[in-house]
């Protein structure tokens, strides 16, 4: 609905799940080959992805704009969103694949996942984040002004045309 940018695209799960942490646990194989047709398609017409997500967990105040699994794909430079992201104090770990989000502690926690250039890393929220913490980064990277990178702020149908015409062939 309201695209950062051109290419900002959301990949949700039809069924309900509270991260993709826990979609891996149940269809790694599934997902792994759809980001395989995938990813390539969105380089060939946008550039390199940047992939994010808010991992939501149970019992858990939200960081996220929705609690329910959603990864953003977004041609913005992830190593600036890892900039930010360390600058505000937030620890993380590496991964050596997407698969790994499906192993404990990730499925039952909340996280910040970016994945950029093959580099998969999560980043533990501290609870000091505000809500759209995430978008907040990328706006801040793409120098849109506060609060205007919220979802109910400011709508970017143009970019939201402009991205789904590019994608319609896909």
């Amino acid at each position: 609905m309201s695209p950062l940018a051109l290419g900002h695209l959301l990949l949700l799960p039809s069924d309900h799940y509270l991260s993709f942490a826990q979609v891996l646990s149940l269809h790694a194989a599934e997902v792994r080959d759809f980001l395989a047709d995938f990813v390539p398609l969105y380089r060939e017409t946008f550039g390199e992805p940047l992939i994010l997500e808010h991992g939501s967990s149970d019992g858990q105040e939200s960081h996220a704009c929705i609690t329910h699994a959603h990864l953003h794909f977004l041609p913005v430079d992830g190593d600036r969103v890892d900039d930010l992201l360390i600058g505000d104090s937030l620890a993380y770990e590496d991964l050596g694949s997407l698969g790994e989000l499906a192993l404990p502690p990730w499925p039952s926690s909340a996280y910040f996942l970016r994945v950029y250039r093959d580099k998969i890393r999560v980043y533990r929220p501290t609870g000091d984040q505000k809500r759209q913490y995430l978008r907040s980064i990328v706006g801040a990277v793409l120098a849109i002004e506060d609060p205007e990178w919220d979802y109910a702020v400011v709508m970017r149908k143009e970019e939201l045309r402009r991205t789904m015409r590019m994608v319609d062939h896909w």
